[in-house]
């Protein structure tokens, strides 16, 4: 069972990604900003899932700092803003992976695997 972390300003979308992933046996830890997330130090996830645009702090320096504190989790960034140039920034700051919005649901599943080497039951 993997624990997932979801940092995700939008709720519906937050809530929407909780649901998905708990109907194929995960466990979730949601939060609507990057201060949220790293207000919850000391926990450990199986993965991030990230999205770019949040208030305060946005998701490419939320990743930048993870990975300059030497975390090594894995990290599925996601974002509307499906450019190459962001894409490509996302991933030099250190993302495993990109989800381009919109993107089909079911989708988040097969990333999840690829991201964390480990399948996921449903």
């Amino acid at each position: 069972m993997l624990n997932i972390a979801i940092v995700e300003d939008d709720d519906w979308v937050r809530l929407a990604y909780e649901d998905l992933l708990r109907s194929h046996g995960c466990n979730t830890w949601s939060f609507s900003s990057a201060e949220d997330y790293l207000a919850s130090a000391g926990a450990e996830y199986d993965c991030l899932i990230l999205d770019i645009q949040l208030p305060g702090m946005d998701g490419l320096e939320l990743l930048a700092r993870l990975r300059g504190a030497g975390e090594t989790m894995p990290v599925v960034v996601i974002s509307s803003h499906n450019e190459e140039q962001i894409t490509n920034r996302a991933m030099q700051k250190g993302a495993t992976l990109f989800l381009g919005k919109p993107f089909r649901p079911e989708a988040l599943i097969p990333a999840l695997e690829t991201a964390t080497g480990r399948s996921i039951g449903g």
